[in-house]
């Protein structure tokens, strides 16, 4: 793996946050969307982030949830991009732990 790029690498990869970390999802593994209006992301760090794929009007894009500010931030985690009442759907590109969602 010497001198090649990390996008480069198939399979598990590790992602570490500030004080956890997560593993990006395996290659076959189904993927549970979630509705924003039920269930938002959790994170037990409120300084982690969280990348997601979401749905909205009919459209995919990548997002980063924000825990601190509880807000949806573009693909970069740069900007604020969605409040967390916007209406979409999501699922994690990360593993993440079911006492991670929060329902409402």
């Amino acid at each position: 793996m010497q001198g090649q790029h990390p996008t480069q690498v198939k399979g598990k990869r590790n992602i570490k946050s500030k004080n956890m970390e997560r593993k990006i999802i395996e290659n076959e593994t189904p993927f549970r969307w979630h509705n924003s209006k039920e269930e938002l992301p959790n994170l037990k760090n409120e300084n982690d982030t969280l990348t997601c794929v979401v749905k909205r009007n009919g459209c995919l894009s990548l997002s980063v949830w924000n825990q601190y500010y509880q807000v949806w931030d573009d693909e970069f985690g740069d900007d604020c991009e969605m409040s967390k009442e916007t209406e979409l759907e999501w699922f994690s590109l990360d593993t993440m732990e079911e006492s991670e969602i929060i329902k409402l």
